[in-house]
């Protein structure tokens, strides 16, 4: 069930622009703070602007920018595991010295700090959340790959003359996709979120992007005569963050079964 609900949430993100009934940057003072109707199914916000065109909207760039720093954090710190955890030495002392100097800063804080010195925008986002997903990922690959390196097809691999960028890519890391894969799902449920609460704190995307997280803040001062402002937006993250969060569990599962 986890799986279809979260590809229904990727589907909207990629068809939102015929999926969304209005366009969620245009408003109309006629009709603003106007409760869900007919015409406008979530109801319009403080400037007459469709809500569920922007709950809409507001997927494909939570979407994308989960997915997006997902990848970056993904690639650095898998690829930081995998050479530290196999050659060790000098090259696990030096790589995990950086991955503690990350982990010194809080993950959130860490990501307010770079999301702040750049500026609002997607980009400052994606990175401060990548470089938040770093630690995690190279510890993970680390831990799996200090075990898998001593299997008994990777000494064949070695033996046989295989080079190591194969023994790498083929014999280490396909082996070790199982615990990368779950965190990398429950991972992008976090990232959902801290998306959400760096736009809600002013350092995330800026306005008037139709961002989750900023719907939340500019409705905070309508929500006690028009709650249905605050609530669509609200209910987009904590549905995402849940169904990713389900999925990532399945997954776990789903590998450990395998494993047995």
């Amino acid at each position: 069930m986890s799986s279809v609900l979260a590809l229904l949430i990727l589907f909207v993100a990629i068809f939102a622009p015929q999926i969304a009934p209005y366009d969620p940057s245009i408003g109309n003072y006629r009709t603003m703070l106007q409760p869900p109707s007919h015409a406008h199914l979530f109801g319009t916000d403080e400037l007459g602007r469709d809500i569920l065109s922007r709950v809409v909207y507001g997927t494909r760039i939570t979407i994308t920018i989960g997915i997006t720093a997902l990848l970056v954090g993904l690639t650095i710190g898998v690829t930081i595991g995998l050479l530290t955890g196999y050659f060790g030495g000098v090259v696990d002392l030096v790589g995990m010295r950086f991955i503690d100097i990350l982990l010194s800063f809080p993950g959130i804080l860490l990501a307010i700090l770079i999301s702040s010195t750049f500026g609002g925008g997607l980009l400052p986002v994606i990175i401060a959340i990548g470089l938040y997903s770093v630690p995690t990922f190279a510890r993970i690959t680390r831990g799996s790959v200090l075990v898998t390196r001593e299997k008994g097809f990777v000494e064949a691999a070695r033996a046989i003359g295989a080079s190591t960028p194969r023994i790498l890519v083929r014999h280490v890391l396909s082996n070790i996709q199982g615990p990368i894969v779950v965190y990398a799902t429950l991972r992008m449920a976090s990232a959902v979120l801290t998306t959400a609460f760096l736009s809600f704190l002013g350092v995330g995307v800026a306005p008037p992007a139709p961002e989750w997280g900023l719907m939340v803040n500019t409705a905070r001062d309508f929500m006690r005569d028009a709650p249905h402002v605050i609530l669509f937006p609200g209910m987009a993250i904590f549905i995402t963050v849940l169904v990713f969060n389900l999925l990532g569990d399945g997954l776990r599962d789903l590998f450990d079964v395998q494993q047995q």
